[in-house]
């Protein structure tokens, strides 16, 4: 706005007339857009921009069951097994051996 006014004000001392209020009017707007163009580069000087990183740390505990450690006796030795489903009372055989197969996954 006051590059307006002493845009304005220059203009008016130049010409006579018409030419006067030429002048006056070109001068009130080259000093108008100057004005502005200063007042945008101070504000673009006073600007600061930052990035922000809010971080925590979160502890979270949970149970997982991962399998059945099942210890089995079988023709007088002992063994361990890891099962991926409960194990029941008994652990089928056959020749010999276990049928760890999942229930499920046996029909």
């Amino acid at each position: 706005m006051i590059g307006g006014i002493l845009g304005g004000v220059v203009g008016n001392q130049i010409g006579r007339g018409k030419g006067n209020t030429l002048a006056t009017v070109a001068g009130a707007a080259a000093g108008g857009y100057a004005g502005n163009t200063v007042q945008k580069g101070m504000q673009d000087r006073d600007t600061v921009s930052a990035i922000e990183h809010r971080c925590r740390t979160v502890y979270e505990t949970s149970d997982k069951l991962v399998g059945y450690d099942v210890t089995y006796r079988l023709d007088g030795k002992e063994g361990r097994v890891r099962l991926d489903h409960a194990p029941g009372k008994t652990i089928p055989t056959k020749d010999g051996q276990l049928l760890l197969e999942s229930p499920t996954a046996a029909n």
